[in-house]
């Protein structure tokens, strides 16, 4: 596992490092997925400012504030549970009502086709 972990990162090392030294080496215009990752890591301060040491001119995107990433994520994954746990409810809910259904008595199975069916 910790080596896959450590294959990840570097690979993700190597990719944020390469957006950086694309200009100096090559004026060949950079492959798309490349340019998607310098756009990313440029929107980030410390892109940004490295871009800026290493003399990048065209950084003057719209910068990120990394402290609100953890934040958003948090949001959004917990919506996702959220979502998924009411699914699992109501999934639950509908299989003990079929699973029991003989045993409800007919008044109350009127009631729920009833409902069911309007």
């Amino acid at each position: 596992m910790i080596h896959v972990l450590s294959l990840v990162f570097g690979i993700a090392g190597l990719m944020v490092s390469s957006v950086f030294v694309w200009p100096m080496v090559t004026k060949s215009p950079m492959p798309g997925p490349l340019a998607q990752i310098r756009e990313m890591v440029l929107k980030t301060r410390p892109g940004a400012d490295v871009a800026k040491v290493l003399g990048d001119q065209t950084v003057n995107v719209e910068q990120i504030q990394i402290e609100k990433v953890p934040e958003q994520v948090f949001q959004a994954t917990s919506k996702i549970v959220q979502e998924r746990a009411v699914d699992t409810m109501w999934g639950k809910a509908v299989d003990q009502v079929i699973y029991n259904w003989e045993a409800i008595p007919d008044t109350e199975k009127a009631r729920i086709k009833s409902q069911v069916c309007k």
